[in-house]
């Protein structure tokens, strides 16, 4: 009997996010371009941030694989199945543009309500309303960046949205610890 061909690895979202910011996921040639509506990205990063279950990623290490931009693999990530959703967090949480199924530019920016007591209202698409209402922060992808709170725009956007109830200096998601704790979760098939 052979070895096993496959290795299963558990990342929480943090990992993949830091996966993401690396440069070590890459897409094969053969991957069609993204395709998500941006309510499906809404709802991602919504069961992402509850823990449901999103389904596996599954990635391959080959040097020799050619990838979308042209380029080879040279050890890195080649996605085969989660394209959509690492896509998603791209663009959503990392805050990067990426190619749509025209193959333009897009950015997918989600609004965030920490306040919302109804989960349904936490996360939405961002429109004009978000950017005014106090109690949004209108793109997410903001919270997610380590230097959030090191600037005074974020740290008075955080305070203007209340966003620090129980924090007491304008950190963001993925270093405040009572936030933390909703992106370190494994991510679940």
């Amino acid at each position: 009997m052979q070895g096993e061909k496959f290795t299963l690895m558990q990342y929480n979202v943090n990992a993949i996010l830091g996966f993401i910011e690396a440069g070590q996921f890459v897409i094969p040639e053969i991957q069609r371009p993204f395709v998500w509506k941006r309510a499906q990205v809404r709802d991602l990063i919504d069961s992402l941030y509850n823990g449901y279950p999103t389904g596996y990623i599954i990635t391959w290490k080959n040097p020799d694989v050619k990838t979308k931009d042209g380029t080879v693999a040279n050890g890195k990530h080649v996605l085969i199945d989660g394209q959509q959703r690492i896509t998603a967090l791209m663009a959503s949480i990392a805050g990067l543009e990426v190619l749509d199924e025209d193959f333009n530019r897009d950015r997918v920016k989600i609004a965030f309500n920490p306040l919302a007591t109804d989960s349904d209202k936490r996360f939405a698409v961002q429109d004009a309303s978000h950017l005014k209402d106090k109690k949004w922060i209108p793109d997410i992808s903001e919270v997610f960046k380590n230097d959030f709170g090191a600037n005074q725009r974020c740290a008075r956007s955080c305070k203007e949205r209340r966003l620090l109830l129980h924090c007491k200096q304008p950190i963001g998601m993925r270093q405040c610890p009572r936030r933390r704790e909703k992106w370190n979760r494994p991510i679940k098939g």
